[in-house]
């Protein structure tokens, strides 16, 4: 083991010996200087960092108080004990305070030993400590950077101070720009002021978070963060921030946004029909019931939304039927209806509903057995109006490039859906051959 480097802050020779004498004694194996004035004591700090200060109170042209101040800025690890010869409680008591690790009387030399290997102990623990929470920093940072998701942590006030690398590529930023507040700039205008005041609120009640708010990637266009906090603590009980995860959730929104509008026109066309007609998602669940299908299968139509045909107790009235929505929901082509059938399950035409490249999303089935001239003039008129309205708006939106192509293809899956729900109406108001109506 090396020896100690020891800095004495002592004026009187003869306490010098006296101490050097005492440590010797005491098993230490050490090598020392000696300073007594402000000058040769920083001197001192900027040549080396030592592994002990003990100092006396009070000197002539210096004082264990300065002393302990400038240790604090470049020697702050290091344990500075006072050896002095008379130390009231309360200044005892002041210095500890200010960081000094121990003290020790002139009187009583024999205890100083002892406490400067208990002071060199705690040193010891301490760094193994801070070596332990390095090394655990470092293994989380591996860990995060690896991570397919935007991973931020926060101090105790909120402030973000750490961003893995998904994040920084996400907003094509260095970390410096991202820490405290760089990453809410690039937070969209209309959901700045709602992110931050969740944070502080869940701050002040040390609860898990979750805030969705549309973030700037780094090619300007802004996306859906879904993010979720939960606090942490370092050392025994002391919150010490909030670490969370984020994930762009902006395709699924724009999926359940299309969904959305693709029920609305469901919904719209259905209501407007005379005879029996509804709309089941691809689980089998209804999704639309019109007035005329709730009066046949003998409910509510409110008893239909989001439920089965088990659900509802209309397994016998489904029997047939509910095989060939099935194998609509697979094949993605219509079966039609027998406009003579004398049960529902024969009578019904069934068309897929929402088909995209990855199936189809649910089933439209009307009543083959009722004319299409059923369909009055002034449903026709009313439903024509809601697809002009479409119609008008995805072509407004398609001269608009600022949107991306992202955006401008789903406009022009709009438009293209609104020119076939139109050929549809027309379908239906037309008779088909050999009595039928014609198929959507």
């Amino acid at each position: 083991m090396d020896p100690l480097q020891i800095l004495i802050v002592e004026d009187d020779e003869n306490d010098v010996i006296l101490l050097q004498k005492e440590l010797r004694a005491g098993g230490l194996v050490f090598g020392s200087r000696v300073v007594d004035t402000h000058s040769d004591f920083v001197r001192a700090l900027n040549d080396s960092v030592p592994d002990l200060i003990i100092a006396d109170f009070q000197l002539p042209r210096f004082d264990a108080l300065t002393a302990l101040e400038l240790s604090q800025h470049k020697a702050r690890r290091t344990p500075f004990i006072i050896f002095t010869g008379c130390l009231d409680e309360a200044t005892a008591v002041l210095c500890m305070k200010l960081g000094a690790w121990d003290y020790v009387l002139k009187q009583n030399p024999v205890r100083l030993v002892a406490c400067i290997r208990s002071a060199l102990e705690r040193r010891r623990l301490v760094e193994e400590r801070e070596q332990a929470i390095r090394e655990g920093e470092q293994r989380f940072r591996q860990l995060a950077d690896v991570a397919p998701v935007l991973i931020w942590m926060s101090d105790a006030t909120g402030s973000l101070q750490y961003f893995n690398k998904a994040w920084l590529a996400f907003r094509g930023r260095s970390e410096p720009e991202e820490k405290n507040s760089g990453w809410i700039e690039g937070v969209h205008p209309a959901d700045r002021s709602r992110c931050e005041q969740t944070l502080q609120a869940k701050i002040s009640t040390l609860q898990p978070c979750q805030i969705e708010f549309r973030l700037r990637r780094h090619d300007g266009s802004y996306r859906w963060i879904l993010c979720n906090g939960t606090p942490y603590y370092s050392g025994k009980d002391r919150f010490s921030g909030y670490i969370g995860s984020g994930i762009d959730v902006t395709d699924v929104k724009e999926a359940e946004s299309a969904r959305g509008h693709d029920h609305e026109l469901t919904n719209a066309l259905i209501e407007s029909l005379p005879w029996p007609a509804y709309a089941k998602d691809s689980s089998g669940r209804f999704v639309a019931v019109n007035q005329a299908a709730s009066l046949l299968f003998g409910r509510s139509r409110d008893a239909f939304s989001g439920r089965t045909n088990s659900q509802l107790g209309l397994d016998t009235e489904f029997a047939t039927l509910e095989a060939r929505e099935m194998e609509v929901l697979q094949s993605g082509a219509p079966t039609i209806g027998q406009t003579e059938g004398k049960v529902p399950d024969d009578r019904f035409t069934i068309s897929p509903w929402g088909v995209t490249k990855d199936g189809v999303s649910g089933i439209v089935a009307m009543d083959a057995s009722k004319p299409a001239s059923g369909l009055s003039s002034q449903s026709r008129h009313d439903i024509n109006n809601l697809v002009a309205i479409i119609r008008m708006y995805a072509e407004y939106l398609g001269e608009q490039p600022e949107l991306g192509e992202r955006i401008l293809s789903k406009v022009r899956q709009i438009a293209t859906a609104s020119e076939k729900l139109s050929s549809l109406i027309s379908a239906l108001a037309e008779p088909g051959e050999h009595g039928r109506t014609k198929a959507p």
